[in-house]
Protein backbone atom coordinates (compact mmCIF):
# COMPACT_ATOMS: atom_id res chain seq x y z
CA UNK A 1 0.00 0.00 0.00
CA UNK A 2 2.54 2.73 1.09
CA UNK A 3 4.55 2.05 -2.71
CA UNK A 4 1.65 2.29 -4.18
CA UNK A 5 0.64 5.96 -2.68
CA UNK A 6 4.25 7.37 -2.80
CA UNK A 7 5.18 5.19 -5.70
CA UNK A 8 3.24 6.43 -8.37
CA UNK A 9 4.94 10.10 -7.61
CA UNK A 10 8.80 9.09 -6.70
CA UNK A 11 9.21 6.09 -9.08
CA UNK A 12 8.70 8.05 -12.34
CA UNK A 13 11.06 11.07 -10.60
CA UNK A 14 13.84 8.71 -9.89
CA UNK A 15 13.63 8.11 -13.36
CA UNK A 16 13.72 11.08 -14.77
CA UNK A 17 16.72 12.35 -13.24
CA UNK A 18 18.84 9.20 -14.28
CA UNK A 19 17.99 6.14 -12.12
CA UNK A 20 17.65 3.02 -13.59
CA UNK A 21 14.07 1.61 -13.44
CA UNK A 22 15.25 -1.15 -11.21
CA UNK A 23 17.06 1.11 -9.06
CA UNK A 24 13.83 3.57 -8.13
CA UNK A 25 11.81 0.30 -7.76
CA UNK A 26 14.55 -0.78 -5.15
CA UNK A 27 14.66 2.60 -3.42
CA UNK A 28 10.88 2.97 -3.39
CA UNK A 29 10.91 -0.79 -2.42
CA UNK A 30 13.19 -0.29 0.47
CA UNK A 31 12.17 2.73 2.19
CA UNK A 32 8.37 2.60 2.30
CA UNK A 33 9.36 -1.47 3.89
CA UNK A 34 11.35 0.65 6.32
CA UNK A 35 8.34 3.00 7.51
CA UNK A 36 7.31 -0.30 9.66
CA UNK A 37 10.56 -0.66 11.69
CA UNK A 38 10.58 3.47 12.18
CA UNK A 39 9.56 5.64 15.31
CA UNK A 40 7.17 7.17 16.27
CA UNK A 41 4.06 4.79 14.66
CA UNK A 42 5.98 2.00 13.72
CA UNK A 43 2.76 -0.04 12.16
CA UNK A 44 0.68 -1.28 14.80
CA UNK A 45 3.13 -3.27 16.01
CA UNK A 46 4.94 -0.81 18.09
CA UNK A 47 1.99 -1.14 20.37
CA UNK A 48 1.71 -5.21 20.10
CA UNK A 49 5.02 -5.04 21.59
CA UNK A 50 4.74 -3.27 23.77
CA UNK A 51 1.69 -4.90 25.70
CA UNK A 52 3.50 -8.07 25.29
CA UNK A 53 6.36 -7.39 27.13
CA UNK A 54 4.60 -4.95 29.48
CA UNK A 55 6.49 -1.50 28.91
CA UNK A 56 5.36 1.66 27.91
CA UNK A 57 4.86 2.37 24.31
CA UNK A 58 7.84 5.43 24.44
CA UNK A 59 10.06 2.28 25.60
CA UNK A 60 9.96 0.63 22.11
CA UNK A 61 9.78 4.03 20.21
CA UNK A 62 13.33 5.19 22.13
CA UNK A 63 15.49 2.12 21.60
CA UNK A 64 13.66 2.02 18.05
CA UNK A 65 15.20 5.39 16.45
CA UNK A 66 18.77 4.29 16.36
CA UNK A 67 17.72 1.29 14.45
CA UNK A 68 15.99 2.99 12.24
CA UNK A 69 17.83 5.85 11.80
CA UNK A 70 20.78 3.30 10.65
CA UNK A 71 18.35 1.67 8.36
CA UNK A 72 17.84 4.91 6.28
CA UNK A 73 21.15 6.08 6.54
CA UNK A 74 22.18 2.75 4.54
CA UNK A 75 19.16 3.42 2.00
CA UNK A 76 20.33 7.30 1.26
CA UNK A 77 24.94 5.75 1.27
CA UNK A 78 22.85 3.56 -1.67
CA UNK A 79 21.73 6.40 -3.28
CA UNK A 80 24.04 9.31 -3.07
CA UNK A 81 26.66 6.78 -3.99
CA UNK A 82 25.00 5.69 -7.01
CA UNK A 83 23.95 9.32 -8.23
CA UNK A 84 27.34 10.35 -7.60
CA UNK A 85 28.84 7.56 -9.44
CA UNK A 86 26.28 8.38 -12.47
CA UNK A 87 27.01 12.10 -12.20
CA UNK A 88 23.60 12.86 -11.33
CA UNK A 89 21.97 16.08 -10.46
CA UNK A 90 18.91 17.52 -8.79
CA UNK A 91 15.58 18.96 -10.25
CA UNK A 92 16.57 23.21 -11.22
CA UNK A 93 15.18 25.72 -8.38
CA UNK A 94 12.89 26.39 -10.77
CA UNK A 95 11.04 23.08 -10.73
CA UNK A 96 10.58 23.14 -6.86
CA UNK A 97 7.34 24.58 -5.38
CA UNK A 98 8.30 27.57 -2.86
CA UNK A 99 9.02 25.97 0.51
CA UNK A 100 6.30 28.48 2.37
CA UNK A 101 3.42 26.87 0.51
CA UNK A 102 4.05 23.58 0.64
CA UNK A 103 4.44 23.22 4.54
CA UNK A 104 1.28 25.20 4.66
CA UNK A 105 -0.38 22.47 2.50
CA UNK A 106 1.17 20.18 4.36
CA UNK A 107 -0.18 21.56 7.70
CA UNK A 108 -3.16 19.40 8.17
CA UNK A 109 -0.83 16.45 7.74
CA UNK A 110 1.90 16.87 9.88
CA UNK A 111 0.15 18.83 12.57
CA UNK A 112 -1.95 15.79 13.55
CA UNK A 113 1.01 13.55 13.75
CA UNK A 114 2.91 15.61 15.92
CA UNK A 115 -0.20 15.70 18.43
CA UNK A 116 -0.60 11.94 18.20
CA UNK A 117 3.10 11.37 19.19
CA UNK A 118 2.67 14.10 21.64
CA UNK A 119 0.00 12.07 23.54
CA UNK A 120 1.59 8.75 23.14
CA UNK A 121 4.41 10.08 25.31
CA UNK A 122 1.98 11.22 27.76
CA UNK A 123 0.79 7.87 28.41
CA UNK A 124 -2.57 8.14 26.87
CA UNK A 125 -4.04 5.48 25.00
CA UNK A 126 -3.80 4.17 21.46
CA UNK A 127 -7.15 4.49 20.78
CA UNK A 128 -7.51 8.02 22.65
CA UNK A 129 -5.02 9.57 20.83
CA UNK A 130 -6.12 8.27 17.65
CA UNK A 131 -9.86 9.66 17.79
CA UNK A 132 -8.57 13.24 19.09
CA UNK A 133 -6.20 13.13 15.86
CA UNK A 134 -8.87 12.10 13.73
CA UNK A 135 -10.99 15.55 15.12
CA UNK A 136 -8.04 17.04 14.39
CA UNK A 137 -7.42 16.08 10.76
CA UNK A 138 -11.21 16.87 10.19
CA UNK A 139 -10.24 20.73 11.95
CA UNK A 140 -7.27 20.93 10.20
CA UNK A 141 -9.11 20.27 6.56
CA UNK A 142 -11.73 22.70 7.45
CA UNK A 143 -9.19 25.68 7.73
CA UNK A 144 -8.54 24.88 3.84
CA UNK A 145 -10.76 25.12 1.12
CA UNK A 146 -9.37 22.76 -1.14
CA UNK A 147 -9.69 20.17 1.97
CA UNK A 148 -12.82 21.08 3.09
CA UNK A 149 -14.87 17.67 3.35
CA UNK A 150 -18.85 17.45 2.62
CA UNK A 151 -21.27 15.31 4.72
CA UNK A 152 -21.21 12.83 1.98
CA UNK A 153 -17.02 12.72 1.66
CA UNK A 154 -17.11 12.24 4.87
CA UNK A 155 -19.51 9.25 5.06
CA UNK A 156 -17.75 7.93 2.26
CA UNK A 157 -14.19 8.19 4.27
CA UNK A 158 -15.88 6.52 7.11
CA UNK A 159 -16.96 4.07 4.68
CA UNK A 160 -14.18 3.19 2.94
CA UNK A 161 -12.00 3.54 6.68
CA UNK A 162 -14.07 0.63 7.64
CA UNK A 163 -13.74 -1.48 4.77
CA UNK A 164 -10.09 -1.25 4.09
CA UNK A 165 -9.92 -1.90 7.72
CA UNK A 166 -12.03 -5.72 6.90
CA UNK A 167 -9.14 -7.33 5.63
CA UNK A 168 -6.49 -6.07 8.47
CA UNK A 169 -9.19 -7.22 11.17
CA UNK A 170 -9.66 -10.22 10.00
CA UNK A 171 -6.34 -11.52 9.33
CA UNK A 172 -5.34 -10.25 13.04
CA UNK A 173 -8.05 -12.15 14.82
CA UNK A 174 -7.43 -15.20 12.79
CA UNK A 175 -3.57 -14.92 14.36
CA UNK A 176 -4.69 -14.04 17.60
CA UNK A 177 -7.12 -16.93 17.70
CA UNK A 178 -4.12 -19.26 16.69
CA UNK A 179 -1.77 -18.00 19.03
CA UNK A 180 -4.58 -18.94 21.58
CA UNK A 181 -5.47 -21.97 20.43
CA UNK A 182 -1.52 -22.84 20.53
CA UNK A 183 -1.19 -21.40 24.43
CA UNK A 184 -4.38 -23.58 25.48
CA UNK A 185 -3.65 -26.89 24.19
CA UNK A 186 0.18 -26.41 25.14
CA UNK A 187 1.99 -26.36 22.17
CA UNK A 188 2.89 -22.61 22.99
CA UNK A 189 5.12 -23.61 25.50
CA UNK A 190 6.38 -27.19 23.41
CA UNK A 191 7.41 -24.65 20.61
CA UNK A 192 10.78 -23.40 22.60
CA UNK A 193 11.92 -27.02 23.10
CA UNK A 194 10.89 -27.61 19.40
CA UNK A 195 12.68 -23.86 18.22
CA UNK A 196 15.52 -25.08 20.66
CA UNK A 197 15.60 -28.35 19.03
CA UNK A 198 15.85 -27.25 15.71
CA UNK A 199 18.59 -24.50 16.19
CA UNK A 200 20.94 -27.20 18.38
CA UNK A 201 20.37 -25.46 21.42
CA UNK A 202 22.55 -21.86 20.15
CA UNK A 203 21.75 -18.50 19.77
CA UNK A 204 22.57 -18.20 15.89
CA UNK A 205 20.80 -21.51 15.64
CA UNK A 206 17.68 -20.44 16.96
CA UNK A 207 18.20 -16.59 15.19
CA UNK A 208 18.99 -18.58 11.67
CA UNK A 209 14.99 -20.12 12.46
CA UNK A 210 13.53 -17.63 12.94
CA UNK A 211 15.10 -15.51 9.96
CA UNK A 212 13.03 -18.98 8.18
CA UNK A 213 9.93 -18.59 9.64
CA UNK A 214 9.97 -14.97 8.86
CA UNK A 215 10.38 -15.35 5.34
CA UNK A 216 8.28 -17.84 5.21
CA UNK A 217 5.56 -16.75 7.42
CA UNK A 218 5.43 -13.07 5.80
CA UNK A 219 5.14 -14.36 2.42
CA UNK A 220 1.34 -14.75 2.77
CA UNK A 221 0.49 -12.52 6.22
CA UNK A 222 0.87 -8.50 7.36
CA UNK A 223 4.09 -8.08 9.42
CA UNK A 224 1.38 -7.24 12.13
CA UNK A 225 -0.05 -10.88 11.77
CA UNK A 226 3.53 -12.19 11.16
CA UNK A 227 4.50 -10.94 14.51
CA UNK A 228 1.66 -11.79 16.67
CA UNK A 229 2.27 -15.76 15.51
CA UNK A 230 6.23 -15.39 15.06
CA UNK A 231 6.95 -13.72 19.04
CA UNK A 232 4.65 -16.61 20.46
CA UNK A 233 6.47 -18.88 18.33
CA UNK A 234 10.37 -17.48 18.57
CA UNK A 235 10.61 -15.06 20.90
CA UNK A 236 10.72 -17.58 24.15
CA UNK A 237 13.41 -19.52 22.50
CA UNK A 238 15.57 -16.15 22.16
CA UNK A 239 14.52 -14.84 25.84
CA UNK A 240 15.31 -18.30 27.13
CA UNK A 241 19.11 -17.87 25.96
CA UNK A 242 19.31 -14.54 28.30
CA UNK A 243 18.38 -12.07 25.21
CA UNK A 244 16.47 -9.61 26.92
CA UNK A 245 12.66 -9.22 25.76
CA UNK A 246 12.60 -6.31 24.28
CA UNK A 247 15.52 -7.18 21.87
CA UNK A 248 14.26 -10.27 20.91
CA UNK A 249 11.09 -9.07 19.80
CA UNK A 250 12.71 -5.69 17.90
CA UNK A 251 14.79 -8.55 16.40
CA UNK A 252 11.02 -10.33 15.80
CA UNK A 253 9.90 -7.62 14.17
CA UNK A 254 12.55 -6.73 11.70
CA UNK A 255 12.63 -9.94 10.05
CA UNK A 256 9.17 -9.44 9.24
CA UNK A 257 9.86 -7.36 6.75
CA UNK A 258 12.26 -9.94 4.47
CA UNK A 259 9.76 -11.60 2.95
CA UNK A 260 8.51 -7.93 1.37
CA UNK A 261 12.04 -7.70 -0.13
CA UNK A 262 13.70 -11.10 -0.95
CA UNK A 263 13.55 -12.81 -3.61
CA UNK A 264 11.66 -15.23 -5.27
CA UNK A 265 8.40 -13.87 -3.31
CA UNK A 266 9.36 -10.37 -2.98
CA UNK A 267 5.70 -9.12 -3.50
CA UNK A 268 6.65 -5.24 -2.74
CA UNK A 269 9.25 -4.83 -4.88
CA UNK A 270 6.69 -6.59 -7.37
CA UNK A 271 4.38 -3.57 -7.06
CA UNK A 272 6.96 -1.03 -7.27
CA UNK A 273 8.32 -3.24 -10.87
CA UNK A 274 5.02 -2.35 -12.03
CA UNK A 275 5.20 0.96 -11.65
CA UNK A 276 8.43 1.05 -12.36
CA UNK A 277 8.05 -0.58 -15.88
CA UNK A 278 11.41 -3.14 -14.91
CA UNK A 279 12.21 -6.56 -14.36
CA UNK A 280 10.28 -7.89 -11.33
CA UNK A 281 13.15 -10.52 -10.13
CA UNK A 282 15.79 -7.32 -11.22
CA UNK A 283 14.01 -4.91 -8.70
CA UNK A 284 13.70 -7.81 -6.22
CA UNK A 285 17.82 -8.14 -6.35
CA UNK A 286 18.42 -4.50 -5.84
CA UNK A 287 15.85 -3.71 -3.12
CA UNK A 288 17.68 -6.81 -1.75
CA UNK A 289 21.63 -5.34 -1.81
CA UNK A 290 19.68 -1.45 -0.86
CA UNK A 291 17.98 -3.30 2.19
CA UNK A 292 20.47 -5.66 3.01
CA UNK A 293 20.46 -4.00 6.72
CA UNK A 294 16.94 -5.64 7.07
CA UNK A 295 19.30 -8.72 7.22
CA UNK A 296 22.14 -7.09 9.59
CA UNK A 297 20.81 -4.37 12.30
CA UNK A 298 18.68 -7.33 14.09
CA UNK A 299 22.29 -8.73 14.92
CA UNK A 300 23.14 -5.65 16.60
CA UNK A 301 19.79 -5.91 19.12
CA UNK A 302 21.79 -9.11 20.39
CA UNK A 303 25.31 -8.51 20.58
CA UNK A 304 26.07 -4.44 21.17
CA UNK A 305 24.64 -2.13 23.16
CA UNK A 306 22.42 -0.40 20.58
CA UNK A 307 19.27 -0.85 22.65
CA UNK A 308 20.05 -2.00 25.81
CA UNK A 309 23.30 0.17 26.33
CA UNK A 310 23.57 3.44 28.35
CA UNK A 311 23.02 6.69 25.83
CA UNK A 312 27.04 7.03 25.32
CA UNK A 313 27.43 3.20 24.19
CA UNK A 314 24.11 3.48 22.38
CA UNK A 315 25.23 6.67 20.20
CA UNK A 316 28.88 5.04 19.51
CA UNK A 317 27.32 1.88 18.46
CA UNK A 318 25.26 3.69 15.96
CA UNK A 319 28.61 5.77 14.76
CA UNK A 320 30.85 2.99 14.21
CA UNK A 321 27.60 0.77 12.55
CA UNK A 322 27.06 3.67 10.27
CA UNK A 323 30.42 4.20 8.97
CA UNK A 324 31.04 0.47 8.45
CA UNK A 325 27.39 0.65 6.15
CA UNK A 326 29.26 3.72 4.28
CA UNK A 327 32.50 1.70 3.42
CA UNK A 328 30.28 -1.53 2.80
CA UNK A 329 27.89 0.44 0.47
CA UNK A 330 31.03 2.03 -1.35
CA UNK A 331 33.00 -1.60 -1.80
CA UNK A 332 29.55 -3.06 -3.21
CA UNK A 333 28.90 0.37 -5.50
CA UNK A 334 32.75 -0.01 -6.05
CA UNK A 335 32.81 3.52 -6.06
CA UNK A 336 34.23 6.55 -3.74
CA UNK A 337 35.63 9.69 -5.04
CA UNK A 338 36.22 7.78 -8.32
CA UNK A 339 36.46 3.73 -8.98
CA UNK A 340 38.00 1.84 -6.92
CA UNK A 341 41.45 -0.40 -7.76
CA UNK A 342 41.28 -3.41 -6.72
CA UNK A 343 43.40 -3.36 -3.53
CA UNK A 344 41.77 -0.14 -2.66
CA UNK A 345 38.12 -1.82 -2.78
CA UNK A 346 39.16 -5.32 -0.92
CA UNK A 347 40.86 -2.59 1.84
CA UNK A 348 37.44 -0.43 1.55
CA UNK A 349 35.29 -3.84 1.99
CA UNK A 350 38.20 -5.08 5.14
CA UNK A 351 37.77 -1.69 6.81
CA UNK A 352 33.88 -1.94 6.83
CA UNK A 353 34.35 -5.67 8.24
CA UNK A 354 36.74 -4.33 11.07
CA UNK A 355 34.18 -1.55 12.29
CA UNK A 356 31.49 -4.69 12.05
CA UNK A 357 33.88 -6.35 14.28
CA UNK A 358 34.47 -3.28 16.90
CA UNK A 359 30.96 -3.53 17.10
CA UNK A 360 29.80 -6.41 17.45
CA UNK A 361 32.96 -7.60 20.17
CA UNK A 362 33.87 -4.25 22.25
CA UNK A 363 32.18 -4.18 25.73
CA UNK A 364 33.30 -1.28 27.38
CA UNK A 365 33.03 2.43 25.97
CA UNK A 366 36.77 3.27 26.13
CA UNK A 367 37.36 0.11 23.76
CA UNK A 368 34.98 0.86 21.41
CA UNK A 369 36.12 4.45 21.15
CA UNK A 370 39.56 3.26 20.60
CA UNK A 371 38.90 0.76 18.10
CA UNK A 372 36.48 3.40 16.52
CA UNK A 373 38.98 6.02 16.46
CA UNK A 374 41.36 2.98 14.28
CA UNK A 375 38.90 1.87 12.07
CA UNK A 376 37.65 5.63 11.07
CA UNK A 377 40.89 6.59 10.54
CA UNK A 378 41.67 3.90 7.95
CA UNK A 379 38.69 4.91 6.20
CA UNK A 380 39.57 8.28 6.38
CA UNK A 381 42.98 7.98 4.34
CA UNK A 382 41.31 5.16 2.06
CA UNK A 383 38.87 8.39 1.21
CA UNK A 384 41.64 10.63 0.98
CA UNK A 385 43.55 8.72 -1.30
CA UNK A 386 40.81 7.91 -3.03
CA UNK A 387 40.00 11.56 -3.80
CA UNK A 388 44.02 12.27 -4.44
CA UNK A 389 43.56 9.63 -6.93
CA UNK A 390 40.33 10.77 -9.04
CA UNK A 391 41.52 14.61 -8.93
CA UNK A 392 44.21 13.26 -11.16
CA UNK A 393 43.79 13.70 -15.06
CA UNK A 394 43.57 10.13 -16.93
CA UNK A 395 42.06 8.11 -13.88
Amino acid sequence: ANVVTTGTLTIPLMKKIGYTPEEAGAVETVASSGGQVTPPIMGTVAFLIADGIGVAYWDVVKVSFLPALLFYLTVWFFVDTKARKKGMRGLARENLPPLGRSLLTCAPMIVPIIVLCTLLVMKYTPALSAAVCCLLILAMAACYKDSRLSLKQLALAIEKCSISMTSVIGVMACASIIVEIMSKTGFLLKSTSIVMLLGGGKLMGIVLINIVMSYVIGMGLPSASCYIILSALGAPALISLGVTPIAAHLLIFWFTQLAGITPPVCITAFVAAGIAGSSPMKTGFTALEMGSTFYLVPFLFLFTPLVNGTPAEMIMTALITALAFYMMVSCIENYLYGTFTPLLRILCGLTSVCLFFVSFTTTSLQTSILMGVVGISAALVIGFYQKRRASRPNV
